[in-house]
């Protein structure tokens, strides 16, 4: 997930998500990896396009993801439609945001280790999604618990890579998957992206297992640069 300069990603996020980058969550053999795409960085704006891809002992074993259709119909901002180009045709003839789409997503994510580069945007239009059905339903959600979204234990991959590697700024996907050495196919389309930022959270897990000497050394024979410059991809 992108989201573009003039954008404002300096929301104060809920105390409950404002973790510092959790090394025990790396332990854990099954992870998923998500990611989104949407129409711009504010509040207002929508979720586009979703995708989940379930890892066990490194591999990927499943995924699903799906375009959806912001309703009611925003238009992405100028800089975002630039970053993901998904076509706005494309986007009016798919479903929006509702309890089946979020039925589908609750396997990939209750009760799991979560991952997504820069993560705290995953858990911002998670929830202002799942806020949203919540509002627009008079009853019938008394029977879904939903309470497990403000749960989800989520791990960055995005502040893992920059506390490993001691780098100055958090690296976006693209870099980091250079780095590490992990295929980024079609960067900016929610399932490569999220298979991408799943494998990479792989490479970290091999990495915590490490000396901070061994994964110093790596960087400075790989890319000195790395972490200490943010390109704008």
């Amino acid at each position: 997930m992108h989201l573009s300069s003039g954008e404002d990603q300096r929301e104060i996020l809920p105390s409950s998500t404002q973790k510092t980058p959790d090394l025990c969550l790396m332990r854990s053999p099954r992870w998923t990896a998500i990611d989104v795409e949407t129409t711009g960085g504010s509040k207002e704006d929508r979720i586009i396009q979703v995708a989940v891809v379930s890892f066990s002992h490194g591999y990927p074993i499943s995924s699903w993801a799906l375009y959806i259709k912001p309703e009611p119909w925003r238009d992405s901002h100028f800089y975002a439609q630039k970053t993901h180009n998904i076509p706005k045709d494309l986007l009016k003839r798919a479903p929006a945001f509702s309890m089946a789409v979020l039925d589908r997503l609750t396997p990939y994510l209750k009760n799991r280790t979560v991952v997504a580069h820069n993560a705290s945007t995953e858990i911002r239009f998670l929830k202002y999604e799942v806020d949203r059905l919540k509002a627009g339903f008079d009853g019938g959600l008394e029977d879904k618990d939903l309470g497990w979204v403000d749960h989800i234990e989520w791990a960055c991959t995005s502040q893992l890579t920059r506390k490993l590697y001691k780098c100055s700024k958090a690296p976006n996907l693209k870099e980091t998957c250079s780095f590490l050495d992990v295929e980024l196919i079609t960067h900016h389309d929610a399932l490569f992206d999220a298979k991408a930022c799943g494998m990479v959270f792989g490479r970290l897990r091999d990495a915590a297992g490490t000396s901070e000497k061994e994964r110093l050394r790596y960087k400075h024979e790989t890319s000195p640069a790395f972490g200490e410059k943010r390109s704008r991809e």
